[in-house]
């Protein structure tokens, strides 16, 4: 009796930053939590740095998420 096709659900990551490949994002929030844990951590080891783990961690995020958005780029480009 119904004729259409089950709808492809989108997932969070989809609907997060749009255009921007899956991977890049869990690498930008994998460097976030890293960099909680490494904020968490200097916070009992030596609280004058605590926050040099969050900077840390969102820096090594955002680098990972351009390599890897570069690289997504370059394989659709030379895919085509």
């Amino acid at each position: 009796m119904n004729d259409q096709p089950p709808s492809q659900r989108e997932g969070r990551l989809d609907n997060l930053a749009p255009g921007v490949p899956v991977g890049a994002k869990i690498a930008l929030l994998l460097g976030l939590a890293g960099g909680l844990f490494v904020t968490i951590i200097l916070s009992y080891a030596d609280p004058e740095r605590e926050l040099w783990g969050i900077g840390i961690g969102i820096a090594l995020g955002i680098l990972a998420a351009i390599m890897l958005a570069v690289r997504s780029r370059r394989q659709d480009r030379h895919s085509h």
